[in-house]
């Protein structure tokens, strides 16, 4: 039989936050998407696409925030990578580049959403608990 202060105990623990992790080559756009988001989630960092598929390794993610245009292995290739070996994997593009056309291309090959860069903080937050749903 369970007491009224086993049950409170269980109550009161926090429940644990969905790892995202985020992946971009330019330290002050993951610095402020770690700013935004850490309040409510685990958030992870990678500088490009190599490092990316070494943390959905080392550390199961619920949702990766991937640029499309980074040094050493592209968010494409990546992309194209992970919707292989990780398919429950949640995937939000961003990118700046090439008026949007390349977002396109990410939602064709299975990123569950896109935001164009420069992007605020609201449609993040949004976008980002929309997918962990």
């Amino acid at each position: 039989m369970t007491t009224r202060a086993e049950t409170i105990e269980v109550l009161d623990e926090p429940l644990p936050r969905p790892n995202v992790l985020v992946a971009d080559d330019e330290d002050e756009v993951r610095g402020l998407v770690r700013q935004i988001l850490e309040p409510r989630f685990q958030v992870w960092e990678a500088r490009n696409g190599k490092d990316v598929l070494q943390e959905v390794q080392r550390v199961p993610m619920d949702l990766l925030i991937l640029d499309l245009v980074m040094p050493d292995v592209e968010g494409i290739e990546t992309l194209r990578v992970l919707r292989q070996s990780h398919p429950e994997l949640r995937i939000l593009a961003i990118s700046g580049a090439f008026g949007g056309s390349l977002l396109d291309c990410a939602r064709l090959l299975g990123a569950h959403a896109a935001l164009k860069k420069p992007f605020s903080c609201d449609a993040l937050l949004s976008s980002v608990s929309g997918l962990l749903e």
